[in-house]
């Protein structure tokens, strides 16, 4: 039964994030244990484990039949919404079994941060300062010194230490209690344990930054109306998100629908992610939350680690105006009355 099990654990891995195995095994059937939460089964996916339910397009209501894309063989169905084409899985964690993902040792390694320092961080200028900074000359494109930015699921707080630097009033928030509270041993009170839906710091914002969380999120329509509530008016919001039509992604998904892989739909990065989106799903979703999507673009692994020469650069360039990199940045505006 233990060489069963341990064959169930497949490898897989998330733009961000080394985790390891999305194998699905169902506990209680296995008999490897016999764990029920409120009277569902329990079940794991290789570190990560909870209670499943049914999902629908969190955009479109009432949602329309969707399109299945792919059924892996532990029942996981991959689904596209006819109406906005966001890509959902089906059946997929419930609310609390996602919340839990995050205060998993095993989500990130945290390491990284036991002998952290910004002198350093800032010298060796690895992946995470690069985007940082990146994400810093974006949202300057758009907002000023001295305006107030708030970043939702910033986790650690990195983009919020790289924004104060850059004369920008910025605070990160969090749900992950072991996240937030190595942010606020490395950068201080400006990093707070908090969902944005309980947060209300009195004042508004220009800009919010919600950066590779979209997917990974049970109502992202719920959070971006919570966002909308705590911008100012003519305010901005940037997003990242995995983008369904990345050329790669799109790629993938075409050899596991035609047979040709055997991943099992493993760059969706489910479990922790629920939901890929392109630009006709980004502007759906923002409009839901009553924001107007202004700006897309596509980030390459070229530019996020600062590498490649002229031909690559402008390659790159191509990619990124056309969103083809198999992530996608949105920025969208809130009305200004």
């Amino acid at each position: 039964m233990k060489q069963a099990f341990e064959a169930a654990v497949e490898g897989a891995e998330t733009d961000g994030n080394a985790l390891k195995g999305v194998a699905l095994v169902r506990e209680a059937r296995d008999g490897i244990s016999d764990h029920v939460r409120s009277g569902k089964e329990v079940v794991a996916f290789g570190n990560f484990e909870g209670t499943l339910e049914e999902a629908s397009c969190p955009v479109c209501r009432p949602a329309p039949p969707p399109r299945l894309l792919f059924r892996t063989k532990h029942d996981i169905g991959f689904c596209q919404c006819a109406g906005c084409e966001t890509i959902y899985a089906s059946p997929r964690f419930d609310e609390p079994s996602l919340l839990e993902i995050y205060e998993n040792e095993n989500f990130k390694d945290l390491s990284f941060y036991e002998n952290f320092s910004f002198e350093n961080w800032e010298r060796d200028r690895d992946r995470t300062w690069i985007v940082s900074n990146l994400k810093v000359q974006l949202v300057k494109k758009y907002l000023h010194d001295g305006d107030r930015v708030l970043d939702v699921g910033g986790g650690v707080g990195e983009f919020c230490a790289v924004a104060a630097k850059s004369d920008l009033r910025c605070e990160s928030i969090d749900a992950s209690k072991q996240l937030t509270d190595i942010g606020r041993r490395l950068f201080g009170a400006r990093v707070q344990q908090a969902e944005v839906e309980d947060f209300d710091p009195g004042y508004k914002f220009k800009g919010i930054v919600i950066w590779d969380v979209l997917e990974h999120l049970y109502d992202p329509v719920r959070v971006l109306r919570n966002c909308y509530r705590l911008l100012e008016p003519g305010g901005y919001l940037f997003a990242q998100v995995p983008n369904s039509g990345g050329f790669t992604n799109k790629l993938k998904a075409f050899a596991c629908r035609a047979g040709l892989s055997n991943n099992e739909f493993k760059h969706f990065g489910f479990p922790y992610h629920v939901y890929f989106f392109n630009r006709r799903s980004l502007t759906r979703l923002m409009a839901a939350a009553d924001l107007e999507a202004i700006h897309f673009e596509s980030w390459s692994r070229f530019m996020k680690d600062n590498k490649g020469g002229a031909l690559t650069r402008a390659f790159d360039s191509v990619m990124r105006k056309n969103c083809l990199w198999d992530y996608v940045t949105v920025i969208a505006r809130k009305g200004s009355s």
